[in-house]
């Protein structure tokens, strides 16, 4: 069936830009994103039709299925002085942010976790007898712990010679913002630093020896992009390089 403009989108000043309403129509729909930005630009009446409901909102729907993000998600929605053209596109802003703006991405709602439940992991820098006493290089389930607003920690899991039990107090953790990232520290242990997954966005945290990820954690050799290998932050790094030297002269200290 031809394409047609909503009526209350239709536009006389359409056939100025030299395109019949159905054509024009076409070519909207099937522009790229950044096309459309670009429409904007042609008249008057492709200013109104590029960032109308009807060709952003299916945009909008397509780029949220399956992220990661609910707090973000939450609030746009809530947003009644939103279109889905500025949703849609302060989305794609919002998507590299590395850093916390509520203490609901730390401590909030989850896609697939229980509030506040972060995944942990090793990384295999860590050592062999790390690896070796974690669930999730052993083919188990990770570790899950809880962190809460008052800057506590708990084993959302049992993690007996790590965490201890499930509901067991598991330290805490303080909240700092360095060269534009938030940093997470707790238990005298290196840094840990936001990133965001490249594909559905999700928050994860990482130091030289851990992986913490505010989403479900996919087992060991299904998402390439949390493997070891794609994750950047080494011992090498020097602020965690002088946090591990600091570590260790501590744990030498209890010895």
């Amino acid at each position: 069936p031809p394409h047609t403009i909503p009526p209350h989108l239709h536009c006389p000043g359409a056939m100025t830009c030299g395109l019949p309403d159905e054509v024009l129509t076409i070519v909207l729909l099937r522009s790229s994103d950044q096309m459309l930005l670009r429409g904007r630009e042609v008249c008057r009446a492709w200013a109104v039709l590029a960032t109308s409901p009807e060709i952003w909102h299916p945009r909008l729907e397509r780029l949220w299925h399956g992220k990661q993000c609910p707090v973000l998600h939450r609030r746009l929605a809530a947003d009644p002085s939103l279109t889905d053209f500025k949703r849609f596109w302060r989305s794609m802003r919002d998507s590299t942010r590395t850093l916390f703006h509520h203490i609901d991405e730390i401590c909030g709602d989850r896609q697939g976790l229980p509030p506040g439940v972060w995944c942990f992991r090793f990384k295999s820098q860590a050592g062999r007898s790390w690896m070796a006493r974690d669930p999730w290089w052993n083919g188990a389930p990770p570790i899950m712990l809880r962190l809460k607003p008052d800057g506590t920690m708990k084993a959302a899991s049992d993690a007996p010679g790590l965490w201890g039990r499930r509901g067991d107090p598991a330290g805490e953790f303080e909240l700092a913002e360095e060269e534009g990232r938030s940093v997470i520290r707790e238990n005298g242990h290196p840094s840990l630093r936001l990133f965001r997954h490249p594909i559905h966005w999700g928050m994860y945290l990482q130091s030289c020896w851990t992986v913490w990820t505010a989403f479900p954690m996919a087992p060991h050799g299904e998402d390439p992009f949390m493997e070891d290998d794609s994750l950047v932050l080494g011992p090498d790094d020097p602020v965690q390089a002088a946090e591990i030297a600091a570590y260790n002269d501590r744990a030498r200290g209890l010895l």
